[in-house]
């Protein structure tokens, strides 16, 4: 998938691959934290920022933690929405881990 990015001024273009499990499951790793205690917690925001690292096969730019953070917001956003919709997630699971919504009673539905 080809995203089109304002870079340095100019109009370039960045090609991201969808991720194999095997990438996938190294991007969880990463985020991954095992305390002392031994309990763990899960860094969302490092392990997607991996997956974005591990998408992106082409850029007019070095691919690295740093380079995407210093990108400006609206297309590391095009970036990051390219890579989730390249690897979104069809499955039962995914599907119950779906947010509840809020009715405007303050409910919560299903």
């Amino acid at each position: 998938m080809e995203v089109e990015i304002d870079y340095k001024g100019k109009k370039e273009k960045v090609v991201l691959k969808a991720l194999s499990w095997g990438e996938n499951n190294e991007c969880v790793r990463v985020g991954m934290q095992i305390k002392a205690d031994g309990t763990t917690k899960l860094d969302f925001v490092l392990q997607q920022e991996h997956k974005l690292v591990k998408s992106i096969e082409k850029a007019p730019f070095e691919v690295t933690l740093e380079n995407l953070r210093a990108l400006p917001a609206k297309d590391g956003d095009k970036l990051f929405n390219a890579m989730m919709k390249l690897n979104q997630v069809e499955s039962e699971v995914a599907k119950n881990l779906e947010a509840p919504s809020v009715a405007k009673d303050n409910s919560v539905e299903k």
